[in-house]
């Protein structure tokens, strides 16, 4: 008997469902929605094909939804905001595979930031010396050991506490756009693009284009490391993350010209109170943790 004529009977045969105990027909359970699994799903055979199937279901969604926010910005966004979900990767699925891209290539400690620059470059430097200083006599550890355990957790946790800053973040876009009467969730959708491709052309492509440009220039004998300093790098970044809000403002929603880049150049003073912000509990999340 083929699988053709085996289907009918399979509709009518009773189950009781493994989770809610619930007696129904059919392959799936009516009341929570478990599916009856026969043994032609267990074939190694079956396992190969739904292993193919999602593997190009997913790279086909991706890289078109990959494509879209880097040629188009904030296009996803306003279809995800408009309810057009299903041709695309959601915007927070996208967020930690771009955020795992950037931890393994990373160029740039800009979200994993070193104890070195946690006490040497932020603004509230002075106040957590003190914090280490006891951190250390407490452990009776030198800082060079401290340093290492410090940096090793540091990375761990900036991993899951990304997405404090896409919160942050997703506030001041808010507060930008309070007049559009839009959700927080909205808002917070606007956020994790924008972040996924500033992660992914700030601090992964730039970066790498960057070092890879210096390397074939010192095989020339030329240096450029004295002109590629800090305020340089913080020139592109500011210039990526402008261009990035400028398109999704004008597709988001849906402002002027010039009311697209007054948004965005206003939003760089708010990205850095962000970045701020995060190092800061990241810092104390360590801390605390290490």
């Amino acid at each position: 008997m083929n699988q053709q004529a085996l289907e009918p009977e399979q509709m009518n045969d009773q189950h009781i469902c493994k989770v809610c105990c619930h007696k129904f027909s059919g392959k799936y359970c009516n009341r929570c929605g478990e599916k009856v699994v026969n043994p032609q799903e267990k074939s190694f055979r079956h396992f190969l094909g739904s292993l193919l199937n999602a593997i190009t279901f997913l790279d086909s969604k991706f890289l078109k939804t990959l494509k879209l926010m880097v040629l188009k910005p904030g296009f996803v966004s306003a279809q995800v905001i408009e309810g057009i979900r299903v041709p695309y990767v959601k915007p927070i699925s996208m967020f930690f595979v771009i955020n795992l891209i950037y931890f393994l290539m990373a160029g740039s400690d800009t979200y994993n930031t070193r104890l070195e620059s946690q006490l040497n470059q932020m603004p509230y430097s002075s106040m957590i010396s003190g914090v280490v200083a006891q951190k250390i006599e407490k452990e009776n550890i030198s800082m060079d050991v401290f340093r290492v355990r410090y940096e090793q957790q540091s990375t761990s946790l900036a991993k899951l506490m990304l997405i404090v800053f896409v919160l942050f973040t997703g506030v001041f876009i808010l507060i930008l756009n309070v007049k559009k009467k839009l959700y927080f969730y909205d808002h917070l959708t606007v956020s994790l693009e924008f972040n996924s491709m500033f992660i992914l052309i700030g601090n992964v492509v730039v970066q790498w284009f960057m070092f890879l440009l210096i390397k074939f220039m010192l095989l020339m004998d030329i240096s450029l490391e004295q002109y590629l300093t800090d305020p340089v790098y913080t020139s592109f970044a500011v210039i990526i993350a402008v261009a990035i809000l400028y398109f999704m403002q004008r597709r988001v929603y849906q402002d002027s010209v010039v009311w697209s880049l007054v948004k965005a150049l206003a939003f760089i003073p708010c990205l850095a109170m962000s970045m701020i912000a995060y190092r800061a509990i990241l810092f104390f999340a360590t801390i605390l943790t290490v």
